[in-house]
């Protein structure tokens, strides 16, 4: 229904009443000059006005206005309905309300009050609080007793509200001042990071960037070629394949634990490594030294093939 006062409208309605003031105050002028007011006397103000250009298709006027007077109406009904249940509560939070100050997990500050089974958050208390201005400036002429006790408990209100609002800014600032930075926790991550390259050697192979990522390539059940951490381990000398073989321990949250077990797998993976090298020169050594001792007139090409036979051993 307020789609119906378009702008057009309220022109209407603006000129209408324009129209009105214009005959009140001709007639008004009439009667400082006569003491008794006569019809032709009216009529003549009415011709002087219809004269004026913005008056002479009235008639029109007063018809769109009496389309929309149902309209009107009850978009007037509708409001005053509203003023009347913020006003009752207004009352209500000031006779039965509790009011809890919380803390939201997703970082919101939120202030409920419960109304007959409703919660109202501070923006709705802030509404109410402007609303509780206008309605007690409004009633501020009206010397009834109930309405003097409706002003007392309106005021309290506003009080009450300006007071929440305050303490809510106390507990904003106390957050900010407590609040670390993601700038102040990187700088602490940083940090915290150099000392554990100091206590474990194996995780310098690695920056900050790089531990989730071989992480997963650790923890992951079956190792695929066409990840990134697979390259990087074989880059520096790792065996991903090796690591199935491996119990890994539990999977923390905790960055500290976790990185003690990172460094705990690759100084085991970097000890399986070595003693496989090792074994493999050794076997090579053995194999070429036996072979040149029995058979020094075999050929170079009978030479190479038992090596290459010990490298597959």
């Amino acid at each position: 229904m307020k789609h119906l006062l378009v702008l057009s409208l309220f022109l209407i309605l603006l000129n209408s009443k324009h129209f009105f003031a214009c005959v009140y105050t001709s007639i008004e002028a009439f009667r400082s000059h006569k003491t008794d007011l006569f019809f032709q006397d009216i009529s003549k103000c009415l011709d002087y006005i219809f004269d004026d250009d913005d008056f002479k298709n009235v008639i029109g006027l007063f018809e769109t206005c009496s389309q929309s007077v149902s309209g009107i109406k009850h978009l007037y009904l509708e409001l005053t309905n509203k003023e009347q249940s913020k006003r009752r509560c207004i009352i209500d939070i000031m006779s039965y309300s509790l009011l809890y100050f919380v803390k939201n997990q997703n970082s919101e500050r939120l202030f409920d009050t419960p109304i007959k089974s409703k919660n109202l958050t501070f923006d709705d208390l802030i509404e109410l609080r402007d609303r509780a201005r206008l309605i007690g400036y409004s009633n501020s002429q009206k010397k009834h007793q109930d309405h003097n006790l409706e002003i007392q408990k309106l005021e309290s209100f506003v009080e009450l509200i300006s007071f929440i609002e305050g303490v809510l800014k106390k507990f904003v600032s106390l957050h900010i001042v407590t609040m670390i930075t993601p700038e102040r926790k990187l700088e602490q991550w940083k940090q915290h990071l150099c000392r554990m390259y100091e206590i474990y050697p194996e995780l310098t192979d690695f920056s900050y960037e790089q531990f989730q990522i071989v992480e997963s390539v650790i923890y992951k059940i079956e190792i695929e070629e066409k990840q990134a951490g697979y390259h990087l381990l074989k880059y520096i000398g790792f065996e991903p394949t090796l690591l199935q073989q491996v119990k890994m321990p539990p999977k923390y949250d905790n960055e500290n634990e976790r990185l003690e077990n990172l460094n705990k797998i690759l100084i085991t993976q970097r000890s399986a490594v070595d003693d496989l090298e090792e074994m493999k020169k050794d076997s090579i050594v053995h194999t070429v030294s036996t072979f040149c001792c029995s058979s020094p007139t075999v050929s170079v090409a009978s030479h190479l093939n038992f090596v290459f036979q010990a490298e597959e051993y």
